[in-house]
């Protein structure tokens, strides 16, 4: 682990766990590091201090996502010779397979309940949705062959799952489906990529990217593909929109002034702000209480892990590598 290390004064690790400045575990961040030639899953606080590196094998393990109580993470290793997804408690304990395929499983997703994990698999051909017990029991396959999906993403009741994919057109499009492969409904037709579909916190809407020309930007519409309204545009492509914890703002990222950068906008499309200004920057996560944000930049040459507040303020570096740090994500509240 000797090429991942923590930035002095990123924030000052606190030595006394009684003390009244320790981080607590909801502001822990799991992410991929890449170290000693290889990824591994990684977990420190959000101030900078007690990095821990929680998988150790030789073959790539990234992709970590926490279960909602934030007692495990799941994430993806290829040292059973292709991709397949795995668990483990939130220290590393107790590392166990999911799944078993020849073809690769990727992006595993928890349900809301934290009962099911949703992931993608080419075991089929194309790359599918499916999902699984998170004992790795009950495998089930939500979406029907022949197409090619992605970004997939739970509502927050659990019934459904919005995702891309190209089934029926040429182009990437918003479909929904219920949590049991039923019902799948195409909810966008554009002659554009339509892609990155989130649930706004309440369920009521989605938000996604669309490369439609001349109308590219961040949209919104709602839960059943009415009402659908452009929130933000640019000459360049906006990606990526990630709703705030109370619904409020939305976070991207852009090409709009020229690198990558991250903005917010309100959610209904007003206050535009831009956060970041240096170097290219990525993966964005909000913090459960909505106050900070996790990103990867690129602006001290390497990817490394950054965190800021909410409105742009306070950008700190939490990791330097020689090499990459990217797919932060948070631990749930109060976790």
């Amino acid at each position: 682990m000797a090429e991942l290390m923590l930035v002095a004064g990123a924030g000052a690790a606190c030595s006394d766990p009684t003390s009244s400045g320790r981080e607590s575990s909801a502001d822990r961040i799991a992410f991929t590091g890449s170290t000693d030639g290889r990824t591994d899953v990684f977990v420190l606080n959000a101030d900078g201090s007690g990095l821990t590196r929680l998988t150790t094998h030789a073959a790539e393990d990234h992709a970590p996502a926490w279960s909602p109580d934030g007692r495990r993470i799941a994430f993806v290793s290829e040292r059973d010779g292709n991709a397949e997804l795995y668990v483990m408690d939130a220290d590393g304990a107790r590392q166990t397979r999911l799944t078993s395929s020849a073809a690769v499983d990727y992006w595993p997703t928890w349900s809301p309940d934290g009962r099911r994990i949703g992931f993608l698999s080419e075991r089929a051909g194309a790359m599918g949705i499916y999902s699984v017990d998170a004992s790795g029991a009950n495998l089930v396959r939500l979406t029907p062959p022949g197409g090619r999906d992605m970004d997939l993403a739970w509502s927050p009741d659990g019934r459904r799952i919005a995702f891309t994919s190209y089934h029926d057109v040429n182009d990437p499009e918003v479909y929904v489906v219920n949590a049991d492969g039923t019902a799948r409904t195409r909810l966008t037709n554009s002659p554009g990529w339509d892609g990155a579909p989130e649930w706004s916190p309440d369920g009521r809407r989605i938000a996604f990217f669309s490369e439609r020309r001349p109308d590219a930007g961040i949209y919104v519409m709602n839960a059943d593909g009415s009402g659908l309204a452009r929130l933000a545009n640019s000459s360049a492509s906006d990606y990526s929109p990630r709703w705030s914890p109370d619904g409020r703002k939305l976070l991207f990222k852009s090409r709009r002034d020229g690198g990558f950068d991250l903005y917010t906008l309100s959610a209904d499309g007003s206050a535009l702000v831009r956060l970041t200004t240096t170097g290219d920057n990525d993966d964005p996560a909000w913090s459960a209480d909505g106050r900070r944000i996790v990103f990867t930049s690129t602006r001290a040459a390497s990817a490394d892990l950054w965190v800021m507040n909410a409105d742009g303020s306070a950008q700190a570096r939490l990791t330097t590598s020689p090499n990459w740090d990217g797919d932060p994500t948070w631990s749930p509240r109060g976790r």
